[in-house]
Formats: structure tokens, C-alpha cells, sequence
């Protein structure tokens, strides 16, 4: 496991060319312990490294640029054009906002992880799942008899949660 975090981490820190957008820096190698996670979206990846969220890649509608007040991370999610993140206060979510993908809902109780998509974006907080942004295909469309999920993964037009009260099935839109 060690070696695949550092392999990762390496190349996180290398030279990064996204469709002519370079991001070279000569990295530092620190502890690979204190990277906590990590998580690729559309031409950018951010991780979790000594409790501050560093972002690599594409940074063209500023998805790579974390907020400088941002603190206490505990989760992030890197989508198409935009990134979120689980923090000690809340939802924090930036970059792109065509379809209000950043636009966090007010009065999201205890959220515990965010999944960031192409133009929507969805959080397990207070036992259920929120979904904000593009609701094209019926993606943000959460089911009300959806209790309890254990997570929330969302992509470029679907959204798909696991939970007890759906067993056998989850829902996926």
C-alpha cells in the first residue's frame, strides 16, 4: 500500500500537461503518511496532504485554486469542472457553476461525504443524499424513501447511493 501511495503521490506532484495547460513544479517528497485521500475528476486531481487540499491539472474555470480559508478538510471530490470538499464547517465547493454545481444548499445537517460530477454535484448529510446543479436527465432526482445511505457517487449524468432501505437494489439514477 505504501508504494502505491507514493507512486500516486509522485505522480500527483510531476510534471502535469492537460491539453497544453502545463502545471510542472519539482516536488518535495514529504511523509507519504500524511496524504489522506485523494480523488481525479476531469483533467485535474486533488488530495488531502497534511490536512491542507492541494489540486494539479486543468485549472481553467478554477477548480484547481483552493480557497485560502479553506480548513479542516476531511473529504474532497474533484468533478469535470469544478471541486468539493467535506470540511469541519461544512460543504465548501468551487470552480465552474453553469448548472449551480458550487452553489452548496443551506442547512445541510452533518454532511459526511460530497460527490462532485460533470455539472451536478450531490452529498450524503442528515441520513439522506442532497443533489444540487444539472438536472438534465433526472440525475438530481433523489427517491424519498431513500434513508440512510452509507455513500453518494455521482458522474457525468448519473447519480448512484447505496442504502439499507433499497437492499437489493440501490438507487441509481
Amino acid at each position: 500500500m505504501r508504494s502505491s501511495v507514493f507512486t500516486l503521490f509522485i505522480l500527483f506532484f510531476s510534471s502535469i500537461s492537460f491539453a497544453g495547460i502545463d502545471n510542472a513544479f519539482t516536488p518535495t517528497e514529504p511523509q507519504v503518511d500524511s496524504v489522506s485521500a485523494v480523488s481525479a475528476g476531469g483533467a485535474h486531481t486533488c488530495a488531502i496532504i497534511a490536512e491542507q487540499i492541494r489540486c494539479r491539472g486543468n485549472n481553467a474555470s478554477g477548480q484547481a485554486n483552493v480557497p485560502v480559508d479553506l480548513r479542516n478538510p476531511i473529504q474532497v471530490s474533484a468533478g469535470q469542472y469544478h471541486t468539493c470538499a467535506v470540511t469541519g464547517e461544512g460543504i465548501r465547493c468551487w470552480g465552474w457553476n453553469g448548472f449551480g454545481e458550487i452553489d452548496v444548499p443551506p442547512g445541510l445537517v452533518n454532511p459526511t461525504q460530497v460527490s462532485a460530477g460533470d455539472s451536478h454535484t450531490c452529498a450524503v448529510a442528515d441520513g439522506r443524499v442532497h443533489c444540487w446543479g444539472a438536472n438534465t436527465a433526472g440525475h438530481r432526482d433523489v427517491p424519498a424513501d431513500l434513508v440512510n445511505p452509507t455513500q453518494v457517487s455521482v458522474g457525468q449524468s448519473h447519480t448512484c447511493a447505496p442504502a439499507a432501505s433499497f437492499l437489493p437494489f440501490n438507487f441509481c439514477l
